[in-house]
Formats: structure tokens, sequence, C-alpha cells
């Protein structure tokens, strides 16, 4: 399946920069849950932030990577609880403008850095980075081992990520769609996986939330744009069918040495 290009990203973070119906969508459909100020655009849930603190044991003054930053709310907010400095990777212009712009409101301007690049091309040195997040990217991959590879090559040793992902419950190894067990993948990459922490609770969410965009369609329209509100509706209408098909967890590497690092054949 073609993924989608810079352009679409960019009208879909157009439409929804500072719209309040959009997060309210999401705060009723988290029921609690949602983090409001960092404002995720996909399932990252108060759980989710703490386990990414706890699991990166960033040190301050450490660096921080968000590769496919979105427009920036977790990785500001990660950046501010560990006070570390914040480098976010994405392919939108449009995102990288307002990720710097979400960094100023978190009071971290001055040592966050937001720049266009690719999941697995993020143009950064070799092992400069302390950790490496990815919130709900890995799926936008053309290549997973390529973005994987390089989350390794910029990992210093010893350094750590945690990557939100899904595996398939049911996998059909004759019809091979999406993966089972991202470990194989993890160690081919020169990572240790050191930990899966499933994400309870995303099919409950998801439901809720595609339900209030129907329900909401033509506020929503009005508020964010009748395009972005299109490319809303078409995400909903094409995740729906698997969601609950698969296991959502987040997986815990760690760069114990260098390795050289496997390639897609």
């Amino acid at each position: 399946m073609a993924k989608p290009p810079p352009e679409e990203f960019d009208v879909r973070f157009r439409g929804i920069w500072g719209s309040q119906l959009w997060l309210r969508t999401f705060e009723e459909a988290y029921r609690g849950e949602f983090p409001r100020e960092a404002a995720p655009l996909s399932d990252c849930t108060w759980r989710t932030l703490g386990d990414m603190v706890a699991e990166l044991r960033l040190n301050p003054g450490s660096i921080l990577v968000d590769i496919g930053c979105g427009q920036g709310g977790p990785g500001c907010w990660m950046a501010r609880a560990l006070n570390c400095e914040l480098i976010g990777i994405d392919h939108s212009k449009v995102a990288v403008e307002q990720a710097a712009e979400t960094a100023k409101s978190f009071n971290i301007a001055e040592r966050s850095t937001f720049r266009l690049g690719f999941l697995d091309a993020t143009g950064l040195p070799s092992e400069s980075a302390h950790g490496v997040i990815m919130v709900d990217s890995m799926p936008f991959a053309e290549s997973r081992t390529a973005v994987l590879g390089e989350v390794s090559r910029i990992l210093a040793p010893g350094g750590r990520a945690v990557i939100t992902v899904t595996e398939v419950l049911d996998w059909n190894p004759e019809k091979p769609k999406g993966v089972a067990d991202w470990t194989p993948l993890v160690r081919a990459a020169g990572l240790t996986l050191t930990k899966k922490i499933e994400q309870s609770g995303v099919f409950d969410r998801t439901e809720r939330l595609f339900t209030l965009w129907r329900e909401q369609r033509d506020a929503l329209a009005i508020e964010i744009g009748p395009e972005a509100a299109e490319l809303t509706y078409q995400d909903a209408e094409m995740v729906s069918p698997w969601v609950n098909k698969r296991r959502h967890v987040m997986l815990v590497c760690e760069k114990l040495a260098r390795f050289d690092v496997a390639t897609d054949r």
C-alpha cells in the first residue's frame, strides 16, 4: 500500500492545528487517559508517556530524538519531563513548523530543534542520540528494516529507543501483512529487545474516537476543513477492520554495541 505523501500530511496538520473540537473528540474517547497538553495524534495515553519516561532512563542534558514527531506534543512533553535536549524529525514541513511552536508552549524552545527528514533517513550523525521515541509512526515506513537500522545508527551505545507498534494476532505466512513478532527485526538492526509492554484498551479507545468522528463529521469539516476531514474519515474506515486483530505494544530497545545492520532483501 502506498504511503501518504508529505503534502497530504501538510493538509492534515494545518487543518487540526488549534482545533478544540478535534481535541474534545480525543478527550471524550479516551475518558481521562488523554494527555491534552501533549495533544498526541495517535494512541498515546498518560500511561504511554509514563512508560516512555521509565524505559528511556535518560539523564538531564541527554539528547532525545523524536522520529515522526508530527506537531511535537509527546516529544516536547518528554523533553520537559526529562530535562533533556530534543530533536524532532518529520517529513512534513507544516509539522516541523508547528512542532517548533509547540516547543515554545512547553518552554523548551532553547533546547529543541525540528527538521525535515524521513523515518529511515533522519540526517543525524551516527551515535548522536541517547534516546529515541517513535509514537505510532512505523506504519508509514517504506521499509521497517531500514527504519530500525536508522534508529540503531543514530543511537549511542547504551542508548534506548521506545517504539509503539502492532503485532498481527493471526498472521498468515501465505498472505503476509504486518508483523507477527518484532523481535527478529529488532535483533537484525543490532538492537536488543529488552521488553515489550502491551498497550491495553487501544481497541475501545479507537472505536469510541472513530464513532465521534463520524457523528461530528459536518462540524469537523467546518472546523478543520473538508479536505483534512475527509482524510480523517478515510483513516477511520481503513483502520477499523483490523484494529482489534492486532496486539498493540511498546518495544523497548537498547543498543549494546556496534553492529553491522542488516538490510531488506
